[in-house]
């Protein structure tokens, strides 16, 4: 797998790796006998980010990754002091930290939808003739500013030309990654559903993660492109997507007492 490492930033580069290796292993699961034609490809772009998004944020920021698995390895690691100040508690807000920023790939779970939603309501006012290319960084600023509420030079690094997908040519790309998010918890909450939260939970905390690795390879993975994504998620976890199970999560992960 490609991912990136920071030196100064242990948490980005982990959490990077969890990510690129739920889409390796959903590669790995796809079915043997026909890995090389259609029917065994994967479903979509959407689905190939549900699997990276399944093991970065259903597992690898849930309370029982951090406290329970990853916690006692840093330690050991010398990663982090053993003290007051690098608590369970402590670790598990830094890894679910929300705070505004200009760079898409390093959004925390709750603001990195409004990078989406801004990419997309720009892609589409291009191709429907509403905005000129070279206007791109004005209005990039202006949304950054409703949305994230930064202000910022949108012809800037920080701004229009911190992504590769439209110099490429991967226009309706960025929505995929939402996709990715709501389809994780769709997954997460059938698998929770199916197994019970204490089973989920423990297995978890102890590192057994073919208990949920297992769960999505048979019922995802193993599907290849046999199914079209609506019938994948019928099948997968009893209907079809919506927003529900990932408002849920949100809320459950960020606002629990509401």
């Amino acid at each position: 797998i490609t991912t990136r490492l920071s030196e100064t930033d242990f948490v980005t580069g982990l959490m990077g790796v969890i990510h690129e290796t739920g889409h390796a292993r959903y590669e790995q699961g796809r079915p043997r006998d026909t890995i090389d034609q259609p029917a065994g490809s994967a479903r979509s772009i959407g689905i190939h980010e549900s699997q990276s998004l399944f093991f970065e944020m259903q597992i690898g920021r849930s309370e029982e990754f951090v406290k329970g698995f990853l916690a006692p390895r840093m330690r050991d690691a010398k990663l982090v002091p053993n003290d007051i100040e690098w608590s369970d508690d402590t670790l598990l807000s830094l890894y679910r930290r929300v705070r505004p920023g200009a760079i898409r790939v390093d959004a925390d779970e709750l603001t990195y939808p409004l990078h989406v939603i801004l990419r997309y309501e720009i892609e589409r006012m291009v191709f429907k003739g509403e905005l000129a290319v070279a206007d791109i960084p004005t209005v990039w600023a202006r949304k950054m500013k409703e949305y994230v509420g930064l202000e910022l030079d949108g012809a800037s690094a920080e701004g229009a030309l911190q992504d590769v997908h439209w110099s490429v040519g991967y226009v309706g790309f960025f929505p995929t990654y939402t996709f990715g998010a709501m389809t994780a918890a769709q997954q997460m909450r059938a698998l929770r559903s199916e197994l019970g939260d204490a089973a989920v939970d423990a297995a978890i905390g102890r590192g057994d993660f073919q208990v949920l690795t297992g769960w999505v390879k048979e019922r995802v993975w193993a599907k290849g492109s046999t199914l079209t994504g609506r019938e994948l998620s019928i099948s997968a976890t009893g209907a079809p997507l919506s927003t529900e199970a990932y408002r849920a999560h949100l809320t459950a992960r960020y606002l629990p007492e509401a």
